[in-house]
């Protein structure tokens, strides 16, 4: 009789964990399974990849010039938002990465709330 409350209570616990892993948004799976590829793709691909798979536009990169015209700024833009970068940088490789993981991240966060008041 114990042992068979044992497995029942173990299969509660697992229908638990089963539904929890439902409950993942989309974009976290996504995301996980990019980032699990022997070779990660680059910031700038997995945001134009995050537009694509949810209906946004392109990103469009702008560059500013420092005063000196040594320091680089880009702004990258997705629809109607804008990022700024927080500083500048001398090579334009660094100052896109730095604002596409800004954009990447803010438009994760916003997609994985999204998909998880959808879920409630």
């Amino acid at each position: 009789m114990r042992v068979l409350e044992k497995v029942g209570s173990q299969k509660t616990g697992i229908s638990k964990n089963m539904r929890l892993i439902d409950q993942t948004p989309e974009v976290v799976k996504w995301y996980n399974t990019e980032r699990m590829r022997t070779l990660p793709k680059p910031m700038q691909v997995l945001l134009l990849e995050l537009c694509q798979k949810y209906g946004f536009s392109y990103p469009r990169f702008h560059q500013k010039s420092g005063s000196n015209n040594k320091l680089t700024y880009i702004t990258c833009k997705v629809n109607q938002k804008s990022w700024e970068p927080d500083t500048s940088f001398s090579k334009r490789s660094d100052a896109k990465d730095h604002v596409t993981t800004h954009a990447f991240n803010s438009l994760f966060l916003k997609i994985q709330v999204r998909e998880g008041e959808k879920r409630k």
